[in-house]
């Protein structure tokens, strides 16, 4: 998002406190500049500062100009999966005395992606319908594939869970199968996935070995982002020739497996 943030009513998140992409359904949000952002609102606070000074007024040590009201909410119930298609009725729950629920996804629409729906879109009681297929997230790493984050939010508070949505059969794959190449001895990041199961889990493999090899590279999950893999290449080419096979295989269902190519080089 370069140097934008996302701005959703009362609520403001910097970048310093992490980007955050919420589209509750019929509900705006817009991206604003920090730099924008600095240059409008700097004047006007200058100005009320030497307003306040001139009548002798001050302000407070620790006191906060811009401080919205936090309140506790919670959503019930909280399914572990649902399968595509499905729908549940949630109802959420605030203490806020004049609760105004609005519902959505983490990343809905995010690289086109679709993660359901809710009607009607806000209230304390809506229904939720997943989406047709389980949702393959495009090198975002903060929601597991296959799974929806689903938001309710009170007046500037929310609060979030995840829901795997299952379908018929597993599906795995890459984020994109385009072939790769990799000098000797570097590194080459991967994006692989499982999506269709309760467990979603998987397992990489080098020309047919679980982590690799010395003899063909190793590769290992990175840094705790869903998905997320780092190839290293081996530091001399290979007996076998120039080219290594990685695949992904589902734990769920060890039948469903997909792969690429990834060229190795000297320089």
């Amino acid at each position: 998002m370069g140097n934008l943030i996302p701005y959703h009513a009362a609520k403001l998140k910097t970048e310093q406190q992490g980007p955050e992409y919420f589209s509750p359904q019929k509900t705006s949000m817009a991206y604003v500049s920090l730099r924008s952002l600095r240059s409008s609102v700097a004047p006007i606070f200058a100005t009320s500062v030497l307003a306040l000074t001139a009548c002798g007024g001050g302000i407070p040590t620790g006191t906060s100009l811009f401080t919205a009201p936090t309140y506790k909410v919670s959503v019930s119930p909280q399914p572990a999966s649902i399968p595509a298609n499905g729908t549940v009725t949630l109802t959420g729950t605030s203490d806020n005395p004049t609760p105004h629920f609005t519902w959505g996804t983490v990343y809905q629409g995010i690289n086109g992606l679709d993660t359901g729906s809710f009607s009607p879109s806000s209230g304390g009681t809506v229904t939720y319908t997943a989406p047709a297929t389980p949702p393959i997230f495009q090198s975002l790493g903060t929601t597991p594939p296959g799974s929806v984050a689903i938001r309710a939010f009170d007046s500037g508070s929310f609060v979030d869970f995840n829901v795997v949505i299952t379908a018929p059969s597993v599906i795995t794959g890459f984020n994109s199968t385009t072939p790769i190449t990799v000098v000797l001895g570097k590194t080459a990041t991967i994006w692989a996935y499982a999506v269709g199961s309760t467990n979603n889990t998987i397992a990489m493999q080098v020309n047919g070995t679980s982590g690799g090899s010395s003899a063909y590279g190793t590769i290992a999950a990175s840094g705790g982002v869903y998905g997320q893999y780092v190839y290293t290449a081996p530091s001399t080419m290979p007996m076998t020739g120039n080219t290594v096979t990685i695949t992904v295989v589902s734990q769920a269902d060890p039948s469903k497996s997909s792969s690429m190519t990834v060229t190795l080089t000297a320089s």
